[in-house]
């Protein structure tokens, strides 16, 4: 089971999106650090169109991302 539910990550990404905090302070607000997985390479930003081309997201977040 995961450690943060759905809406805390759905949370995390609105409240970066919207520009008035940084990663970092809301890592530190969830508990957790800005330091990289060992299997997470970077990042590359796609557009919400495109999402479902690709395999990156827990198919249950689809549904709050893509309407």
């Amino acid at each position: 089971m995961s450690k943060y539910t759905v809406e805390i990550k759905i949370q995390a990404v609105e409240r970066y999106l919207t520009g008035n905090e940084s990663y970092k302070t809301i890592a530190e607000c969830i508990g957790t650090t800005t330091n990289p997985d060992s299997h997470q390479v970077g990042l590359e930003w796609i557009y919400i169109s495109d999402l479902l081309q690709y395999r990156i997201y827990p198919k249950e977040l689809r549904k709050y991302i893509i309407k």
